[in-house]
């Protein structure tokens, strides 16, 4: 009996230490997941920026294109706002009717 109660005991120690061990594995794999989603994020943050910069300046060359469009054809230009805004009222008024 005492033999079993040491071999017991033993088995015990093993089975901790088992435990202990895979404690210590996850933990290095939830901090590699860890690492590895909080890079992912930065990658993607970084290039969203990137994406917002691009927009804003291709935004900002479009309007100054209108701009000078408008600047260099005034005549031009009030005649195209004058027809868009007659096709809109047309359109927005047969659905009316």
């Amino acid at each position: 009996m005492a033999q079993d109660t040491k071999e017991f005991k033993g088995e015990m120690d093993d089975l901790k230490r088992d435990f202990d061990t895979l404690r210590a594995d996850f933990s290095k794999l939830a901090q590699h997941l860890t690492q590895r989603a909080q890079e992912r994020f930065s990658d993607s943050a970084s290039v969203a920026g990137r994406l917002a910069q691009d927009a804003r300046e291709r935004a900002q060359e479009l309007a100054r294109d209108a701009h000078a469009q408008i600047e260099e054809r005034p005549g031009a230009t009030a005649a195209l706002a004058f027809g868009v805004g007659l096709a809109l009222g047309l359109l927005l008024t047969r659905g009316r009717r």
